[in-house]
């Protein structure tokens, strides 16, 4: 093995481990409101990216899914955050 490389996860195969890659990232940004200048609104931005040689069979079979897995984490976090007592968010600019 070489150094620094993960053995696959328990019941993985080593060629299933590399023949897929993700990578996600998250970003939330203060934009102006479109309503009224005054105020700001945050833009969650979320990406996932595959890779590999099997990422265009798991894009064809699971994309859909996925991405309505994503679409309802959005949208449950947006609804958590705007339960929130507003004393408690941190306003900022």
């Amino acid at each position: 093995m070489a150094m620094g490389k993960r053995p696959p996860p328990p019941g993985r195969s080593d060629i299933v481990v590399r023949s897929l890659h993700a990578e996600k990232w998250t970003a939330l940004s203060i934009v102006p409101c479109d309503t009224d200048e005054h105020r700001h609104e945050t833009l969650y931005e979320s990406r996932t990216v595959y890779h590999g040689p099997v990422a265009y069979i798991v894009r064809k079979l699971y994309g859909p899914a996925l991405q309505e897995g994503y679409d309802s984490m959005a949208h449950a976090l947006k609804k958590r955050v705007e339960e929130l007592d507003p004393s408690l968010v941190v306003q900022s600019l």
